[in-house]
């Protein structure tokens, strides 16, 4: 039997809308909360990619920029979450669960195939638009529906299997800090 004490409201339920959601200490909250608001600018642009795929040749210049302009910016603001978590939360519990297999290393290659994903996005989005065919910016486009495909179920591990465990298995001490390194 576990008899670690339940600190910061670890494994804690509390109802909401008739669902159960997990409360977790802060740094990890902060993390869940980070992805909400990252959750918006992929439904953004996830949008417009998805209008851009099946009609292509509806202005595409205009189009794959605007878009181009969602994703990099989204892009960036997922690069500092991204260091968050690798830098500081995985490094922490891969002291307990490893990091070369197990989720740290799943969690680590869905970032590096996100980041991968939506380079190509933003590489072949800024090249010669005018020139492209149909079918190029049908597969652009799909690069950025990918990525938030990707990523979606990716945060859907996050929040609910990867950081409920670093909430339990992390000490108050191993909290704290987490919560000053981001």
């Amino acid at each position: 039997m576990d008899t670690k004490p339940m600190e910061c409201g670890s494994m804690a339920l509390m109802m909401g809308n008739g669902n159960d959601k997990r409360v977790l200490c802060p740094p990890l909250e902060r993390l869940k909360q980070e992805h909400a608001d990252l959750r918006e600018k992929m439904d953004r642009f996830h949008e417009l990619a998805e209008s851009v795929e099946s009609n292509p040749d509806t202005d595409p210049d205009q189009r794959l920029t605007e878009l181009r302009n969602l994703v990099s910016s989204f892009y960036d603001q997922l690069e500092i979450h991204s260091e968050k978590e690798e830098n500081h939360l995985f490094s922490v519990m891969a002291r307990y669960i490893g990091r070369d297999v197990g989720p740290i290393a799943v969690m680590e290659y869905e970032h590096e195939q996100a980041r991968k994903t939506l380079r190509m996005f933003i590489d072949q989005s800024g090249n010669h638009l005018a020139a492209l065919e149909t079918g190029d910016v049908k597969t652009i486009a799909s690069y950025a529906i990918q990525a938030y495909s990707l990523l979606s179920t990716h945060f859907m591990k996050e929040e609910n299997i990867l950081f409920p465990m670093a909430d339990h298995m992390l000490s108050p001490e191993e909290k704290t800090k987490l919560d000053q390194n981001i």
